[in-house]
């Protein structure tokens, strides 16, 4: 699921970009377009920043998300007051945005986390199973000869 949903966002981000690069260059106004590659930009500087703090920073799981959490929130304002995109009194939106989606790809690591400790799981029981299997017929085999 989760990849299904990475997918759809990855052509999603693709569709945006050429849905805006290409009025760019027919009218020569590139504003909207410019706006496209700062959240580009934000993006690859805030994976780039959990990337570094998920190889480097490994505390208790609560101040993990904290702190990446923070890290998403200070990138967001810093490019935001950078770029212009808010004013102080509606500084709050920031937050407001990027809160509810670091829950969402939390919530859905978690999904896809649990999926992998039960494929595992199954895999090694699976393993165990045949490994008992070749065991117990070692042992008729054994048992047979004497």
């Amino acid at each position: 699921m989760k990849n299904f949903i990475k997918q759809c966002l990855l052509i999603f981000s693709l569709i945006v970009i050429v849905a805006f690069l290409v009025p760019a260059i027919v009218s020569n106004k590139w504003d909207d377009f410019i706006v496209i590659l700062e959240f580009l930009l934000i993006t690859v500087v805030a994976r780039f920043g959990l990337l570094l703090m998920n190889t480097y920073v490994r505390v208790h799981l609560f101040l993990e998300i904290g702190l990446e959490l923070l890290m998403i929130l200070i990138v967001a304002f810093t490019f935001g007051w950078v770029f212009k995109w808010y004013t102080l009194e509606y500084i709050w939106m920031i937050p407001a945005m990027v809160i509810p989606a670091y829950i969402v790809g939390n919530i859905l690591d978690v999904i896809k986390t649990r999926q992998d400790v039960a494929y595992i799981n199954q895999q090694i029981q699976r393993r165990k199973e045949r490994l008992n299997d070749k065991t117990d017929k070692v042992e008729q085999h054994e048992t047979a000869k004497k």
